[in-house]
């Protein structure tokens, strides 16, 4: 765990996606501004922007959001990564 500006405790503030980049400094999307959010029954994760989803054909850009960090994107509603972009360490 790691400490958060506020003091309380946060998840690893910093992770390793597929494409192997480091989040951050590299930025992840995520679709806050979907309209199905609420809908989807659960938060959206967010994602490399290097994410195979990002170009499907039926992804509005418009949708999509820009987050600085991991944190940036949890406190918007997305607590948990894209399963493709940062697939579980498994243990040995």
């Amino acid at each position: 765990m790691v400490m958060n500006s506020e003091g309380g405790e946060t998840q690893d503030m910093t992770k390793r996606c597929r494409y192997g980049h480091l989040h951050p400094p590299a930025v992840v999307k995520a679709a806050s501004k979907n309209p199905t959010r609420e809908s989807h029954g659960k938060p959206r994760p967010y994602h490399c922007p290097e994410c195979g989803l990002m170009s499907k054909e039926e992804t509005v850009p418009e949708y999509w959001v820009e987050y600085a960090d991991l944190e940036s994107a949890r406190q918007a509603g997305h607590p948990d990564a894209c399963k493709t972009c940062f697939p579980q360490r498994r243990c040995p």
